[in-house]
């Protein structure tokens, strides 16, 4: 689909970047500008700024940048289309399309199409059609209100055959649309039939909100399979998704943390309870693009898996998975047989809560474990247990919190202090952390790097450059490329120029990140005329000096130079002065 110039300036101008990278990022003021941790890397300094009155966004720990486009596209790994379809959904901008181009729509967008529509089905026949009693029933026995039903778009698939593929199919929606989007199955004879039957169902949406695939909780324990999901599509890799994040990003981003949870049902409960800040990672096998997500919005997590085998197990592969996102975990130990949805309904959100209050750190976490598994009267066991205990005190940051461990295991263990001093001293190595400091200087150098800046920040010097003679040899290609840019472009007026007018000058991602790169370094001081001009010549007598040099060492390999030349002289006298002590460069 092609999308006029003009279409997409108008989307942009009706874009406030800083509100639509609030919905990833937690942005705090800074001057006039926005300022946060980057989505797109580790970090715990922030080092990513948003100028919202130019429309763009940089960061100088990894270098990412661009405008609400590129944001997009990088934070929700979509292609430019797609991004600007958003971006025009956001600011009530229609874009037309043809007979043709609706033919030409990705397969992506006929899938959520599909399921959006399937979501509606389920969620009509859960709250008023007679074959959903049953399950209404069942949800509300549940303690889950109609408000909460509704919020999470929960619905029920019939008992049967084919109710949803019929329905759909009175849409003029294809069997084979609705197979692709892993709602219903073919059968060897041909015919389509329901895959989700008799369950209560949660549609699993993206964190724009957009349904991408589906969950369906069995409501017999006689069934085999309580919980069964769509099978991955196009659109709907398990791995990435986070079930409620829709939902709860404001929660998230209002109590800076996040409770995880395994299943849709503890989430739901935890949601209606007041605890709307949590996700759940749809099972119990958190994944690392799962912890990358969180981490867009808090730097804080509560772990909060079922008090069981499987649970224990995918705690601790969450902490590792969170430490390695930068994340700060803390572990909720439920009571034995118990989840986050039973507690909620059994013992109350004040009972959950005070669960919360006591969620342990990840040291105490680990120690802990340790200390159960070992029988500590035992000097065998003792031994084991100090072993493994070593690799969990080496993660231990700062000398006095260390000490404080050994001294307290010793105590309540009857370990020799000074033995696992000795121990853990002689093994222990620094934790690697991710690199704080931002490897992209915020400082202009090069004299064309200061001229870009000046000319991006006020095109009214694009006059002057153009009467000068600067070509290829006289910069860096990137650079010299941005420059040429600006110089054949039309642009008036004294404004800074913004992410709109950029996007229209540049027609390369890399020239517009290069643009947006030097808009934002300092080191300009305040361009005048005056500056521009000795820029200018500057950079026109380093080319005049490289080609001049070139000459002579060509001469010289030749046999030719002659030591009298008058211009060779004065270039060794300018060679001369400028490595003399004091020289002005």
């Amino acid at each position: 689909m092609e999308i006029p110039r003009e279409k997409i300036d108008e989307i942009l101008a009706r874009t406030d970047i800083g509100a639509l990278i609030s919905q990833y990022v937690t942005l705090k003021p800074s001057g006039k500008d926005l300022k946060g941790l980057c989505p797109f890397h580790t970090e715990k300094t922030p080092s990513f700024l948003v100028h919202p009155d130019r429309g763009f966004f940089k960061c100088f720990g990894c270098g990412e940048g661009g405008g609400p486009i590129q944001f997009l596209m990088k934070i929700e790994g979509i292609p430019f289309g797609e991004a600007i379809g958003i971006l025009a959904n956001r600011a009530g901008i229609t874009l037309s399309t043809s007979e043709g181009e609706r033919k030409r729509l990705s397969e992506k967008s006929i899938l959520i199409k599909v399921l959006t529509a399937a979501a509606h089905y389920y969620n009509e026949t859960l709250i008023k059609a007679a074959v959903g009693k049953t399950a209404l029933n069942y949800a509300l026995q549940r303690g889950l209100s109609q408000k909460t039903l509704t919020d999470f778009n929960m619905g029920y698939a019939p008992g049967g055959g084919d109710f949803l593929a019929r329905h759909l199919r009175g849409l003029k929606i294809s069997y084979e649309a609705m197979e692709r989007a892993g709602i219903v199955r073919r059968s060897n004879r041909g015919d389509y039939y329901d895959y989700f039957r008799d369950r209560l169902m949660f549609p699993i949406a993206d964190s724009q909100g957009r349904i991408v695939g589906m969950g369906g909780r069995a409501m017999s324990a006689e069934v085999q399979s309580k919980y069964l999901n769509s099978p991955e599509t196009p659109i709907f890799f398990k791995r990435h998704i986070l079930y409620g994040l829709s939902v709860a990003k404001p929660s998230i981003r209002k109590e800076e943390q996040v409770y995880v949870v395994e299943g849709y049902m503890d989430a739901v409960s935890m949601y209606q309870g007041g605890f709307t800040n949590v996700v759940a990672s749809m099972g119990t096998s958190l994944s690392e693009e799962q912890a990358r997500a969180i981490s867009r919005y808090t730097k804080n997590v509560i772990l909060a898996y079922d008090a069981d085998t499987a649970g224990a197990t995918a705690t601790d592969r969450g902490i590792e998975i969170f430490e390695k996102a930068g994340l700060y975990v803390k572990v909720m130990e439920m009571p034995i047989g118990e989840d986050p949805d039973s507690i909620i309904r059994k013992q109350g959100s004040a009972y959950f809560s005070s669960l919360a209050a006591n969620a342990k750190g990840i040291i105490e976490y680990k120690i802990d474990n340790l200390v159960s598994k070992y029988d500590m009267r035992s000097p065998e066991s003792k031994q084991e247990f100090v072993r493994e205990l070593v690799p969990v005190l080496k993660e231990v940051k700062g000398e006095i919190r260390l000490s404080e461990y050994i001294r307290v295991l010793s105590q309540r263990h009857n370990i020799p202090e000074e033995s696992l001093r000795k121990i853990v001293a002689g093994t222990r190595v620094k934790k690697q952390i991710p690199d704080e400091n931002p490897v992209f200087t915020k400082k202009l150098k090069l004299p064309e790097e200061i001229l870009l800046n000046c000319i991006l920040t006020n095109p009214s010097y694009i006059s002057i450059c153009r009467e000068y003679s600067i070509n290829e040899k006289c910069m860096k290609s990137a650079y010299f490329s941005v420059y040429t840019a600006l110089l054949n472009a039309e642009i008036e007026g004294t404004e800074p120029l913004s992410v709109d007018i950029l996007s229209r000058i540049f027609r390369t991602e890399e020239q517009l990140k290069t643009a947006i790169d030097l808009s934002v370094k300092e080191g300009a001081n305040g361009c005048n005329e005056e500056q521009v001009r000795i820029l200018l010549k500057k950079i026109e007598h380093r080319r005049i000096k490289d080609e001049r040099e070139l000459s002579f060492r060509q001469k010289l390999a030749e046999g030719k130079l002659d030591y009298n030349d008058p211009d060779f002289r004065e270039y060794i006298e300018s060679l001369r002065k400028m490595k003399s002590p004091g020289a002005n460069n």
